[in-house]
């Protein structure tokens, strides 16, 4: 039998209980209900899968203009940019294992901002 609920008192918020297990439709892929985002695969995922390739060529690269030039000054870019890339593949590594919910994609888009921004301090490096 459905739950009855006492007419509203006005001024007063109204209690929200959770359903009984059996007044519920959940979906067996997923039990606790959490509403799942798109996962990486998606229009930026594959954007997103590249930032750590990239951040770990630029690494290398960095370390050869270091060699070329004669100069430690190159080798900051390449320590930035190999921190770039642990952190791009440490966070989509997090969100391959998580519940892919909003929470888990608003920790991809701040770990991958995380990401550029040490990739675009890195560049200040090559110019001395």
């Amino acid at each position: 039998m459905p739950r009855r609920r006492p007419p509203a008192v006005p001024g007063l918020v109204t209690r929200v209980e959770p359903l009984a297990p059996g007044e519920a439709h959940v979906d067996p892929a997923d039990p606790r209900g959490l509403r799942r985002c798109a996962d990486a695969s998606g229009a930026w995922g594959w954007r997103a899968r590249a930032v750590a390739p990239v951040a770990g060529a630029l690494a290398v690269l960095a370390v050869v203009v270091a060699v070329d030039r004669g100069s430690w000054w190159p080798l900051g870019a390449a320590a930035l940019s190999l921190l770039a890339a642990f952190a791009a593949s440490d966070t989509l590594a997090r969100f391959d294992r998580s519940a892919r919910d909003r929470r888990a994609s608003a920790r991809v888009a701040g770990g991958l901002g995380v990401a550029l921004v040490l990739l675009l301090a890195s560049t200040v490096f090559y110019a001395r």
